[in-house]
């Protein structure tokens, strides 16, 4: 209750009382990276010394990814790359899609409103294998063991397939990729997710029989409500959820375009026409 009413911090039950942490919103961005060059096998014998630290802005990570370089949101020690090297906060995250349900572009567009720079991987021809950096309301500094928990609860909050890395994972850009950028909106809220590491709810379908899934997809209001009651600017992405969990319910394409249909009719405020069919069409390449 104590960390759902104080906004600057979190609470949590230990053995001889309560801890407090203080979310430090005051940050000052960096990044570590190393120039390499080559394909994947030949960068991988460049990474593991060299790395020099640098502040910057959100907005000058762009150009980070439009460079041949090895880069990691945290310090490593006397620069050497290794999980125990590691230390210091971070007020921005890299996430690796690789198997995404939509394009870097269908992305762009679903992140609108929050701070982000997309960019392609190793194969420039491929739309659905991206980067996402994204920037945070408050530098963190995460334990390895709860960074998988905590990232992945940022991905599913955002819709994003993401692979659970570690937190020790290096990441590569290449020179010349165009890079899809906001800047001048939210950063990510961290609080929530913090929450969630050891709060992480299971969502999985897979144990539920053909009659609880009907049930759940015959009682729209209540099954999909985070949409029905989205906030501005969430718009995209709470469709894009309730098509995605409609279909693990069993719901067959008309029944997903319907439910879409109902859930913008009862917003006040009706996504425009052409935006909520270029989502429909997003849709449609799932069946």
């Amino acid at each position: 209750m104590a960390s759902t009413t104080d906004t600057a911090g979190i609470y949590s039950a230990k053995e001889k009382g309560i801890l407090y942490t203080k979310i430090e919103t005051n940050k000052t961005l960096g990044v570590s990276c190393v120039e390499v060059k080559g394909n994947k096998e030949e960068r991988k014998n460049k990474t593991q010394n060299g790395y020099e630290y640098e502040e910057c802005t959100f907005e000058e990570l762009s150009d980070l990814l439009k460079q041949d370089l090895a880069y990691s949101p945290f310090r490593f020690k006397d620069g050497i790359r290794n999980k125990e090297n590691l230390f210091g906060k971070t007020g921005w995250i890299a996430l690796d899609i690789d198997k995404s349900s939509l394009t870097d572009t269908e992305t762009h567009y679903l992140l609108e409103d929050i701070n982000h720079h997309i960019a392609r991987t190793s194969d420039p021809s491929n739309p659905y294998k991206f980067r996402v950096l994204l920037e945070l309301d408050a530098e963190i500094d995460i334990p390895d063991k709860d960074w998988k928990n905590f990232i992945l609860s940022i991905a599913e909050d955002l819709i994003l397939n993401i692979d659970t890395l570690p937190k020790s994972q290096i990441f590569y850009s290449f020179e010349g990729r165009n890079v899809l950028s906001v800047t001048d909106q939210n950063p990510v809220s961290v609080k929530k997710h913090l929450l969630n590491i050891s709060n992480k709810p299971a969502k999985s379908t897979e144990n539920l029989s053909n009659k609880a899934k009907s049930s759940l997809l015959g009682n729209k209001r209540e099954t999909f409500a985070p949409a029905y009651e989205a906030k501005d600017g969430e718009g995209s992405r709470k469709l894009i959820w309730s098509a995605k969990y409609a279909i693990e319910l069993g719901a067959d394409l008309e029944e997903t375009k319907e439910l879409l249909w109902d859930i913008n009719h009862y917003w006040v405020y009706p996504m425009p026409k052409a935006r909520f069919e270029k989502i429909l069409k997003q849709i449609e390449r799932w069946f």
